[in-house]
């Protein structure tokens, strides 16, 4: 399992290295990267025992960081500003984000 932050894990499929270079390409562009940003495959996430996820191809955990902001409306309320630019920066990949227990998301193709 790699618990490795900004890395990205070994086991993903095309569409899970997609999804990680699209969303590290953007925070690393706008000098946004955090060492809170951690990053699964639903492999590695499934053998920790995690219920929700698992037919994603990235787990993109964001507990207690401001990047969260990106992939929850909850947290970027009321702006939305932060939630819409990410939204449509994955929707261009062929991809989505859904949030999945408030502390990280998963990243499915569209």
């Amino acid at each position: 399992m790699n618990e490795t932050h900004f890395t990205m894990p070994d086991n993903l499929d095309a569409a899970g290295q997609l999804a990680f270079q699209t969303i590290t390409t953007f925070f690393q562009e706008r000098g946004l990267m955090s060492k809170d940003l951690c990053f699964f495959s639903p492999a590695d996430w499934k053998a920790r025992g995690e219920e929700y996820g698992l037919a994603s191809k990235l787990i993109l955990v964001y507990d207690g960081c401001s990047l969260g902001a990106f992939f929850s409306l909850d947290r970027d309320y009321p702006k939305y500003n932060r939630y819409e630019e990410m939204r449509a920066v994955l929707s261009k990949a062929g991809l989505f984000a859904e949030e999945c227990t408030g502390w990280y998301c998963a990243v499915y193709p569209a």
